[in-house]
């Protein structure tokens, strides 16, 4: 991962965009991921700037996913073919394709059915990372609660909540083409499997 680290003051909308699209434009091989932590959809809506700004990106909307169907959704916008994404297979499946992308996770917060779902944080620690260690960079809009439950420590872009240019309405507008539908996943996986029981 890069040594970069966003400093901690909180940031308008605009000056997060510029931020992140600095973050990705170091020189550095292997980026890990990045963290833009907002209310209100302020995150989505940064997301949502840097894609139009980056077209090497992609974006997975983890509305009422799982972990593993936000995963899934990212390898398919990466080129993944069908048959190639399977537990097991994804490390490889994103090296193979992820390299120089980078994925946008946008509404991490609202991941799972449930408040209390677990889903959250496997996406923001386990998806984020399964990504990042192996291919493409990612960024994640999520919210401070899901943060503070986290024990892995990752840069982050931190919103001071107001308005800016880029524009409340963009968390509306991501396209339907480039979101990740509210998947159930059949089977347990072993993120799922380590998921505490309140979760079920």
């Amino acid at each position: 991962m890069s040594d970069w680290a966003p400093a901690a003051e909180r940031l308008a909308p605009d000056q997060a965009v510029a931020r992140v699209c600095d973050w990705w434009g170091e020189s550095t091989q292997t980026k890990g991921h990045l963290a833009v932590v907002g209310l209100d959809g302020g995150g989505a809506a940064v997301l949502e700037e840097v894609r139009r700004q980056i077209p090497a990106s992609v974006v997975v909307d983890a509305t009422g996913a799982d972990a593993e169907g936000v995963l899934r959704r990212a390898l398919e916008l990466l080129g993944v073919p069908d048959d190639a994404i399977r537990p097991y297979a994804w490390d490889g499946a994103a090296f193979e394709h992820g390299a120089g992308k980078l994925v946008l996770i946008a509404h991490t917060g609202r991941a799972g059915l449930t408040r209390r779902s677990a889903q959250p944080l496997l996406v923001l620690d386990h998806v984020a990372r399964t990504l990042a260690c192996e291919g493409p960079s990612v960024v994640l809009d999520t919210l401070p609660s899901v943060m503070e439950r986290s024990p892995v420590d990752r840069p982050c872009v931190r919103l001071d909540g107001t308005s800016s240019g880029v524009g409340a309405a963009a968390s509306r507008s991501l396209s339907k083409g480039v979101r990740s539908g509210p998947w159930r996943s059949t089977t347990r996986t072993s993120w799922q499997l380590r998921a505490s029981p309140s979760t079920k």
